[in-house]
């Protein structure tokens, strides 16, 4: 159902309207072509179920408002106590990027802990006072999966399994931040070797990146299976947060970023959306509920334009096969 896209496409490509699922693997060959049960990590999509998480933990009476000083004390940057919880979520912290030209491969490609991370977290610079602009900034979501262990006295992974990933039959979604490509696949077999988009063409990826430097911002390994249900069970659904929990997730607090989701619009109607890529990963969710129906496009390419590839299909399968008019 779907039409091959203008430049090569190492992925799969999946659309879920109600019950109705249209997807379609693409590789080098016609042989071991991905399914909807092939797994993938798929970056900074992540982020939406840490935003879930925290909606969760605020329905039990947590208060986002909280300073990150009080909840997290390693965390030693001299604004700790302007910053709150509800500022890291929707990219309002101010914190600057972790990576800079001259230390993102050593940054990336050696295992870091939880401690390390945070450590460097509370040695960058302020790009604006806290709550005052919005920049995405992935470090805060390392800080949130920190406060989420310390608050719960659990790990992420233990903690999204039981409260996410398994009552709502996301069986092939985990938390692991851990190791490199090669080695996660020895745990998880399914997931393709890693590719980048280089000057029209798909080439083998040389550089490994560990995933111990995404943690919260940036560490799970699904299908697109898992990621169209998760979609229609947060939005569509809105089982997975209670409603109001929802609508503040979902509100945009400025340059249209919610809890962990970015806000914006099909055809005059809202839609709910994150976008993910790094080494050797590529990945969209895009959901909206006035349609009931989303997309996914996950890829192990990096660099390759999954935005604009979304762009040219979410009309067509939004639009065109639904025949969906206001």
């Amino acid at each position: 159902m779907f039409q091959n896209p203008s430049q090569p496409f190492y992925g799969i490509i999946g659309f879920k309207q109600e019950d109705q699922i249209l997807w379609k693997g693409y590789g080098p060959d016609n042989k071991n072509l991905p399914t909807l049960e092939t797994q993938y990590r798929i970056a900074s999509v992540t982020k939406t179920f840490i935003g879930s998480a925290f909606s969760k933990l605020a329905e039990q009476g947590f208060d986002l408002n909280t300073t990150v000083d009080k909840l997290l004390p390693s965390f030693t940057h001299p604004h700790a106590h302007q910053i709150t919880v509800q500022h890291l979520l929707c990219h309002r912290s101010g914190l600057a990027a972790f990576i800079t030209d001259d230390r993102s491969e050593p940054f990336h490609e050696r295992p870091r802990s939880l401690e390390w991370l945070i450590d460097q977290a509370s040695a960058l610079p302020l790009q604006f006072a806290p709550g005052t602009n919005s920049v995405y900034s992935p470090p805060g979501y390392i800080l949130l999966g920190a406060i989420l262990e310390e608050h719960t006295k659990q790990s992420c992974a233990q903690w999204l399994t039981q409260n996410i990933f398994s009552p709502f039959d996301l069986h092939n979604t985990v938390f692991y931040p851990q190791g490199i490509m090669d080695e996660n696949r020895e745990q998880y077999p399914s997931l393709p070797k890693t590719h980048c988009w280089k000057e029209g063409k798909i080439l083998p990826l040389q550089s490994a990146r560990d995933f111990s430097t995404s943690h919260a911002s940036g560490a799970i390994i699904s299908t697109a299976q898992d990621l169209l249900n998760w979609a229609e069970t947060l939005i569509i659904r809105q089982i997975a947060v209670n409603p109001k929990a929802l609508s503040t997730m979902l509100h945009d607090y400025g340059q249209g970023f919610g809890y962990g989701i970015c806000i914006g619009e099909s055809k005059k109607h809202p839609a709910y959306y994150h976008f993910g890529g790094t080494s050797g990963i590529s990945s969209v969710l895009i959901c909206c509920p006035a349609l009931k129906a989303s997309l996914c496009i996950l890829s192990h390419v990096q660099d390759y334009p999954t935005r604009k590839l979304a762009k040219e299909i979410w009309p067509q399968v939004a639009f065109h096969l639904l025949n969906f008019a206001d």
